[in-house]
């Protein structure tokens, strides 16, 4: 009788973002039970974010926690943040 070969076991997916996962400000602020706004305002506080001429820019600061500039052309401009950005 032949032996069978198994595939290796792959882990069971989850909806549990991986540490390195990343978030939109929208999403972490969900997770983090905020509203958009306000988390924006903490990232602005906190020094991720900065406010010129009426625009939010990503500061050094902010590069340096992780965070990520995108453009989309559906969307417009938006943030990446790691999911675990300690707030």
């Amino acid at each position: 009788m032949p032996l069978a070969v198994r595939a290796p076991e792959q882990s069971a997916r989850t909806d549990e973002a991986t540490p390195s996962a990343k978030l939109t400000t929208s999403k972490l602020a969900k997770a983090s039970g905020l509203k958009t706004q306000a988390l924006t305002e903490r990232l602005i506080t906190i020094g991720l974010l900065e406010l010129r001429d009426g625009k939010t820019y990503l500061t050094a600061k902010g590069k340096e926690a992780g965070g990520e500039f995108r453009m989309s052309p559906k969307f417009g401009p938006y943030f990446l943040w790691p999911n675990d950005l300690p707030l």
